[in-house]
C-alpha cells in the first residue's frame, strides 16, 4: 500500500473488520507493510470501527448479509454491523493520512528506538554568526573574499586577453551580476532583456526592474557573463591545450565548488540522520557531463550528488562527470559517491545513520 486509503476503501474495510479478530488476520495479510502505515491504518480503522458502534441495534435484513460469515459470526458481529446497515448516519474525522505516515517514520517515531546515542563533537559548529542579519550577509557565508577575489582576478585576465575594449570588473560588480542571475533564477520572464525596460513603456512596467538597471547595462551584463571564469585553462582549440589532453568536464569550475562545498559545510550543524542523493541541475546546452533521463522533471540536466541532513541542509556535493569521472576501476557507480561523501574521518565513530534510495 503506497498510497493512502480512499473514501470508500476505508468506509468498506470499516464495516468488514468490525471484530478483533478479523482485524488482526488483516494485519497477518499486510505484513509487509511498513510498520509506520499499520500504525496509521490501525488507528482510523479502530476509530471508524468504534463510530459504527455507536449506532442503532436494529437486525439487518438477509440481503445485507455477509455471505462469507458463518451464523455464529453473524450473531456476534450483529451489534457493530446494524448501525451501518440501518442508514444511520456516521460521523467521520478528517484525517490527513499522509502527514500522519510521514510524522510516523520521522528518525524522532518510535520505529527508531534502540539505536546507539549520537555522538557530535564537544563544540558544535554554529549555523551562521551572530553578524548576519541581511540576505547579503548570508550569501558572502559561502561566497567569501577568496572566492569573489579568484573571480575578479580570473575574469579580469580572460577579458583582457579576448576583449579590445575591456573595462576590469570589481568584487563589487561581479556581486551585482550575481544578484541579476539569482532573481533571473525566481523571476520567470519571456527575455532577460526585458529587465532593462525603461519606465513609461508597457515592457517597462510588466518586467523592468530599477536595481538591474543600476547595477549595470546590458551590454556590460553581456560581456561579464561571456568572460566570467574562476579558473582559466589551456584552450583545447590550441597547441597548449592539445599537449594537455582531453580536460575534466568541470575543470574550469572544480576549485570554485570544491571551495562552495567546504563553505557549505563550515556553517552546517550536522546531526545523527544524513543522506546521499542526486540533485538535478536543468541543462540544455552543450555538455559532456550533460544527462538526460526521460523519468525527471528536467530531463536534460547536471547532476550532482549531495550529502544532506534532515533538516534539508546541503554539507557536501560533487558533480557527475559521466564516463569521464574519477572513479576506482574497482569502485561501483553506486557506491563511489558514498564513499567521497562521508570519507571523511571527521564523520566517524559518531554513530550517523545513512539513508539511501534506489
Amino acid at each position: 500500500m503506497s498510497l493512502p486509503f480512499s473514501a470508500f476503501s476505508l468506509f468498506h474495510r470499516v464495516t468488514r473488520l468490525n471484530r478483533l479478530g478479523d482485524f488482526e488476520n488483516y494485519l497477518q495479510l499486510t505484513a509487509n507493510t511498513s510498520q509506520a502505515e499499520i500504525c496509521v491504518e490501525e488507528e482510523v480503522l479502530v476509530e471508524g470501527a468504534n463510530n459504527l458502534d455507536e449506532g442503532d441495534d436494529d437486525e439487518s435484513t438477509p440481503e445485507e448479509r455477509d455471505p462469507h460469515l458463518t451464523e455464529e459470526e453473524e450473531e456476534q458481529s450483529e451489534s457493530s454491523t446494524s448501525a451501518a446497515t440501518s442508514g444511520v448516519p456516521l460521523e467521520w474525522e478528517e484525517v490527513d493520512l499522509t502527514k500522519a505516515k510521514r510524522s510516523q517514520v520521522l528518525p524522532d517515531a518510535p520505529l527508531m528506538d534502540g539505536l546507539p546515542p549520537f555522538l557530535p563533537d564537544s563544540a558544535p559548529k554554529s549555523e551562521a554568526p551572530s553578524s548576519c542579519k541581511t540576505p547579503l550577509s548570508f550569501f558572502r557565508l559561502f561566497y567569501t573574499d577568496v572566492v569573489m577575489d579568484t573571480f575578479v582576478r580570473e575574469t579580469n585576465i580572460y577579458g583582457m586577453k579576448n576583449m579590445d575594449d575591456w573595462k576590469n570588473t570589481t568584487s563589487s560588480e561581479l556581486t551585482g551580476l550575481f544578484a541579476i542571475i539569482l532573481f533571473i533564477g525566481i523571476a520567470k520572464i519571456p527575455n532577460v532583456r526585458l529587465l532593462w525596460s525603461q519606465r513609461g513603456t508597457l515592457k517597462g512596467e510588466l518586467y523592468g526592474r530599477d536595481f538591474v538597471r543600476k547595477c549595470m547595462s546590458y551590454r556590460r551584463f553581456r560581456t561579464l557573463i561571456w568572460c566570467l571564469h574562476y579558473t582559466n585553462i589551456p584552450d583545447p582549440s590550441t597547441s597548449a591545450g592539445a599537449e594537455a589532453g582531453r580536460p575534466d568536464p568541470f575543470a574550469a569550475v572544480n576549485s570554485f565548488l570544491a571551495e562552495l562545498s567546504k563553505n557549505f559545510e563550515a556553517h552546517g550543524r550536522m546531526d545523527q540522520f544524513i543522506d546521499v542523493d542526486e540533485m538535478c541541475i536543468p541543462f540544455k546546452g552543450r555538455h559532456r557531463a550533460r544527462v538526460y533521463n526521460p523519468k525527471k522533471p528536467n530531463k536534460w540536466h547536471f547532476k550532482a550528488y549531495c550529502l544532506n541532513s534532515r533538516d534539508g541542509y546541503l554539507h557536501k556535493f560533487f558533480m557527475y562527470g559521466g564516463k569521464d569521472s574519477n572513479r576506482p576501476a574497482d569502485m561501483s557507480a553506486s557506491y563511489h559517491p558514498v564513499y567521497e561523501l562521508t570519507s571523511d574521518p571527521k564523520m566517524h565513530s559518531k554513530n550517523h545513520v545513512l539513508c539511501l534510495d534506489n
